[in-house]
């Protein structure tokens, strides 16, 4: 019976864990920490804020930006990098460069 209990215990857990992933997965971040994740500086995020690229949320007056939304656009950005640069090998062969 105890053993029951323990099961059911730890099993009404596990979907919390999950809801807790996917709230850290989603969970706003400030612009440094966008910066830091796509390997540029806090102007060039605010920039990309600017040109409407990223989409801030206010959070007590501060920017905040989703993570994922962060990591869509840094996914997207690697695609557009190597179409541009499969581009490139093309013509450079096309010309013998």
């Amino acid at each position: 019976m105890r053993r029951r209990g323990f099961v059911d215990a730890v099993s009404s857990q596990l979907p919390r864990r999950r809801a807790e992933k996917a709230m850290a997965v989603n969970d706003g971040i400030s612009p440094q920490k966008a910066a830091d994740i796509l390997q540029m500086s806090r102007p060039s995020v605010t920039r990309l804020i600017e040109k409407g690229l990223l989409h801030p949320r206010k959070v007590l007056s501060r920017n905040k930006l989703l993570r994922v939304d962060v990591e869509a656009f840094q996914a997207a950005q690697s695609r557009q990098q190597r179409l541009a640069l499969s581009s490139l090998v093309a013509l450079t062969e096309d010309y013998d460069f």
